[in-house]
């Protein structure tokens, strides 16, 4: 479902009936993200601390069968009229299937995380989500649509569209099915952490503490994530690929129908032959990047991978207009299946990002918190799709991007007639255009594509007259598809070079498992992947921990190390950093944002809705989020008057085993020798 969305849903509410605002739809794409900041975290927490007899995922999960279905048959049919009313539908339900997203992906991939602790078996387990995930991809973005989409949603704008609609209520049915099995046929585990367990076995509830905030909120949960090492160079390397990710999925219908052309194969055809070639490939090179997982290591697999990915998107800035001979589109279909053969290896990610979740549960003593590490990796890197998603329909707008003509005569009329013999009758037919006649627009005329750069040729395949999008759309198109996704997926191997060495093998992860035992049996252990550091079974919540949960260790010891060897620390020493961030996020990038926001808006309502302002709603929303977040840490400061110079150093010495810092000894403000074994 998802990704028939992606793949059409976007090129139907711009091309067909709908007619809506390119600007409109880049708006709604930006606001579901900075929704999906405050809605996917709170998930996370909810349902990795969820107490059900039920379990932790299973509830939200049976919810999610029947409205995200719902939610997906309401999109592809919009009850507003075209324009800004289609536009408005548009970004209702995207925002809608946005949040129902969040309701089922989270708690079904925290599901997943807990299958089982077994480093091999582990991995075929992502392996074989792969395939049949990618195998879903490939019936709803292309099998289906080429099987039953006619040309009502394709090339007659004015003709209606209901064969969309139809495919989204069959894969909803699926969908309910699916989930339902899952529901009653999946086995979790319980719904409490061992840490969890232990405080209500020594009878300590948060209510008994000295504070209200809990280590368990929000934005604690997201800064402990980021405090993990091997889980903090896969965020990396997620965020560097996730900025160019998104893009050429975003845009492949029009680099099928504008950059390859329609000589060779209709449109829609084009687009499903390299949709499906692509992804056909990706799943039959699953197994083959496994069987080479299990000779050279999850990390050099991860590794290659990406610089495989790197060679491909790379290659794809020789794509060209096609001219009826076919070579341009054979070649991109080529390159297309080694991009695919390169995207078999894309499981490994989940799998090393549930490794460093086991190390979590080292370093945390027993904790267990798939969600937030599935949001953290997922969630974040979606800002960084932001601009993939948004610029390149942005800059299309900007550059005269042209819609399909509403007349598309025949152009092949008689007996031996070439190519250019059709193009110039298709020129001609055009531009004879008489006035009022609406033959390429209800908002422009033929002579106005033509002033914009715009040609009027024949396809070959349909025989019917079109347009040639200008040379700029053409090549941001290109660009946007190969050169972009190369250079950060590039970046995103460079930072997995520095992933931790100590965690890149199977041994070093039984050894980890070992360690993780002998925590659970009151043990204090030296981690394995940190030689020389020691970890203690989980303490009891002190009174202030879940304040104190809010700052980073060093801004703790910075707190520590102002007040020199008084007794306690003031209020200030923790206040100043997020207040200074959370006033410069308020003061300068929420107003700066609105400005922009509100300046470019009404270009929206043109045509194409060449405008600013998503940008604008994008840097408000980083803004909003800023404040959010580390207004968060400054309020939680109030809980923290005078707080006693111990319970400082206790957060501090808790913390040592994510940071690889040495312990402070009690009422000491230089930190001596990490402790022995015991």
């Amino acid at each position: 479902m998802k990704y028939h969305k992606i793949a059409f849903m976007k090129q139907f509410y711009t091309e067909d009936y709908p007619q809506a605002s390119l600007g409109a739809i880049a708006l709604a794409v930006v606001l579901s993200v900075l929704i999906d900041a405050f809605t996917d975290p709170k998930m996370a927490v909810w349902t990795d601390t969820l107490k059900s007899k039920w379990g932790r995922r299973r509830p939200f999960v049976f919810v999610s069968a029947f409205l995200v279905p719902l939610v997906f048959f309401l999109a592809w049919t919009p009850l507003l009229p075209p324009g800004i009313g289609a536009s408005i539908w548009f970004g209702i339900l995207h925002l809608a299937f946005k949040l129902m997203d969040t309701l089922f992906i989270i708690p079904y991939d925290a599901w997943g995380c807990e299958m089982t602790p077994i480093y091999k078996e582990r991995t075929t387990l992502w392996a074989w989500r792969e395939i049949i995930g990618t195998s879903g991809l490939l019936l709803g973005a292309a099998i289906a649509p080429v099987l039953f989409v006619t040309d009502a949603c394709e090339t007659t704008p004015n003709s209606g569209c209901i064969q969309h609609p139809l495919i989204s209520l069959f894969f909803g049915m699926i969908f309910v099915q699916g989930t339902l099995c899952l529901v009653w046929w999946g086995k979790e585990a319980g719904g409490e952490s061992a840490n969890e367990r232990k405080e209500l076995a020594d009878g300590k509830k948060d209510a008994e503490l000295a504070t209200k905030a809990s280590e368990d909120d929000t934005v604690p949960m997201l800064m402990s994530t980021i405090l993990n090492p091997p889980f903090r160079m896969l965020l990396i390397s997620s965020m560097a690929k996730a900025c160019g990710q998104e893009v050429p999925i975003q845009i492949i219908p029009f680099v099928a129908k504008w950059c390859i052309g329609e000589n060779c194969l209709a449109s829609t055809e084009l687009f499903t032959f390299l949709f499906a070639c692509n992804i056909i490939m990706a799943v039959v090179m699953v197994y083959p990047w496994l069987l080479l997982v299990s000779k050279i290591g999850k990390h050099k697999g991860y590794l290659g991978f990406l610089i495989a990915l790197t060679i491909t998107s790379g290659s794809f800035i020789s794509i060209m207009y096609d001219d009826g001979t076919c070579t341009a589109t054979y070649s991109v279909i080529v390159l297309l299946m080694l991009g695919g053969a390169s995207y078999g290896g894309a499981f490994l990610l989940k799998d090393l990002l549930v490794d460093s979740m086991d190390y979590d549960e080292f370093l945390s003593g027993g904790r267990r918190r798939e969600a937030n590490y599935i949001i953290s990796v997922e969630f974040i890197p979606k800002f960084m799709n932001i601009p993939g998603e948004t610029i390149p329909l942005l800059l299309m707008a900007y550059l005269k991007y042209g819609r399909p003509p509403l007349e598309t005569p025949a152009c092949f009329n008689f007996a031996n007639q070439t190519l250019v013999q059709a193009n110039a009758f298709c020129h001609t037919f055009y531009t004879g255009e008489p006035v009022g006649a609406n033959w390429c627009s209800n908002t422009k005329t033929c002579a106005g594509y033509v002033a914009d750069g715009i040609s009027f040729v024949c396809h070959g395949a349909s025989k019917e007259c079109g347009i040639k999008q200008n040379g700029n759309v053409r090549w941001l198109l290109i660009i946007a598809f190969s050169l972009v996704p190369c250079f950060f997926n590039f970046l995103s191997a460079v930072a997995m070079l520095y992933y931790p060495k100590a965690a890149r093998t199977e041994k070093s992860h039984e050894k980890l498992l070992d360690a993780i035992a002998k925590i659970r049996r009151g043990e204090t252990v030296e981690d394995p992947w940190r030689p020389g550091s020691f970890v203690s079974p989980r303490a009891p919540p002190g009174p202030h921990d879940g304040a104190l949960s809010y700052f980073w260790p060093s801004e703790l010891r910075a707190a520590l190390k102002s007040c020199g060897s008084d007794a306690r620390i003031p209020q200030r020493a923790l206040l100043i950093r997020p207040l200074r961030i959370a006033v410069f996020c308020a003061l300068v990038l929420i107003p700066l944002g609105v400005f922009i926001l509100i300046f470019d808006i009404e270009a929206l309502g043109d045509d194409l809705g060449a405008s600013v302002s998503p940008m604008g709603l994008m840097l408000a929303g980083l803004g909003i989020l800023g404040v959010w977040f580390h207004g968060s840490r400054a309020w939680i400061s109030r809980e923290l008057h005078d707080v006693p110079r111990e319970h400082v150093i206790s957060r501090i010495n808790q913390l040592c085993p994510f940071t690889g810092e040495p312990r402070i000894l009690e009422g000491a403000a230089a930190s001596p020798e990490p402790p022995t074994q015991t």
